[in-house]
């Protein structure tokens, strides 16, 4: 294997220095940088740009999601593996969205520290054993907004912006207003949408949905 360079920046030293040890002796031929903050971890990625960059999400200065998107956006070959105590559906997502490759929860992190390694550098990913339940739920919600996303591309112009218009709770009245057309219209519209949705035609049916639905139908 290709030597490799290996960034570990964590602010609790034993831990660090422990998990620097194990990766060591998994990549026998690895050269180890170490950052207590991430700002020292930034300037590590600027200068050095290592091939893999472990980071704690609580740090110092820049916590490990902010160096992560950080690296994304600067289009850095750097693959990150996130370490964290915590198991939070967001943090995990956030993670995913600026990049990630991995993410390990700390109790188990020396146990799987080398296989994620070996995981990303196939360029596959890798999480924590412990996180197998949010994974799947996370894997049906991608699902159902891609589902949804797929609907809403159905809809034309005017019912999407009919529906963005519902979401924030205007009436018929106050949506034909804004979009210079008549209540008879935005009624008709909001039928076709209804539809479209395969909602049944009950009052404040398409307002629930639109409301629970919300954020996707905004990033429209």
């Amino acid at each position: 294997m290709t030597k490799l360079n290996i960034l570990v920046a964590d602010d609790h030293p034993i831990f660090r220095i422990g998990l620097c040890n194990v990766i060591q002796n998994g990549f026998k031929d690895s050269h180890m940088f170490e950052a207590d903050n991430g700002m020292l971890a930034w300037e590590i990625i600027q200068t050095e740009k290592p091939d893999v960059a472990v980071l704690d999400i609580n740090m110092p200065e820049i916590d490990g999601l902010e160096l992560c998107k950080r690296i994304k956006e600067n289009n850095l070959d750097i693959k990150v593996i996130i370490l964290t105590m915590y198991k939070e559906k967001s943090l995990l997502e956030k993670a995913r969205e600026y990049g990630a490759k991995s993410y390990l929860i700390k109790d188990n992190s020396i146990f799987e520290v080398v296989d994620s390694i070996k995981t990303i550098l196939n360029n596959n990913y890798y999480w924590s054993s412990s996180l197998k339940d949010i994974q799947s739920e996370i894997s049906t919600t991608n699902k159902e907004t891609s589902k949804i996303e797929s609907i809403l591309k159905e809809l034309t112009s005017t019912e999407l912006k009919t529906l963005k218009l519902v979401c924030k709770n205007y009436t018929s009245k106050e949506i034909a207003e804004l979009l210079f057309i008549t209540p008879k219209s935005v009624d008709n519209n909001r039928s076709r949408i209804s539809k479209k949705i395969g909602l049944e035609q009950v009052t404040n049916s398409l307002l629930i949905w639109a409301m629970k639905h919300k954020d996707i139908i905004e990033n429209m």
